[in-house]
């Protein structure tokens, strides 16, 4: 029997990292990790990353492509780089989308919002409803980052379906 790949999809910031864990678009778990401010952040993503890596057999990588607008872009794009080379280190693919391209493959549309985009991931993960509506603004950016991951994960699946598709046609 074949073994279905495990994907880790992450959202990445300077403080936080959005976190899904998925094989074949299971949701096996979900989180926000916080880095500590200090001199060691890159060595705590290693051994979070590796962590995962090996606690949940991870064959590919789908990390966010950082948008040039965002605050901090340039410092978020050098932790998103060097996960990715975390991952490349130990062959294992990487994948990445913008925010919005995952927005709009989740949802089908190419004007997907943010919410939207929640709206669709809890049809299919209602599990995650209960982070819909946050109340506070930092709980929005904080339970924000799952849906992003997860968005992530779910659209490196719709492009594999729709490549599968094109080759088989």
């Amino acid at each position: 029997m074949i073994q279905k790949p495990n994907l880790l999809a992450i959202d990445p910031d300077t403080r936080k990292l959005g976190v899904a864990v998925m094989q074949d678009k299971q949701l096996l778990f979900y989180t926000v990790k916080t880095i500590k401010s200090s001199q060691d952040k890159l060595k705590q993503i290693e051994k979070l990353i590796n962590n995962l890596i090996e606690n949940y057999e991870i064959t590919i990588l789908i990390i966010k492509k950082i948008p040039q607008c965002y605050v901090n872009a340039k410092e978020i794009t050098s932790i998103a780089n060097y996960i990715k080379k975390l991952a490349q280190k130990i062959n294992i693919p990487v994948f990445q989308y913008t925010p919005k391209f995952a927005c709009n493959s989740v949802c089908k549309s190419s004007t997907a919002t943010r919410k939207q985009t929640a709206n669709c991931i809890v049809i299919d993960y209602p599990v995650l409803a209960n982070y819909l509506d946050p109340k506070k603004d930092w709980q929005k950016q904080y339970y924000g980052k799952i849906f992003t991951a997860i968005s992530l994960g779910l659209t490196y699946y719709y492009e594999q379906e729709k490549s599968n598709a094109i080759s088989h046609a």
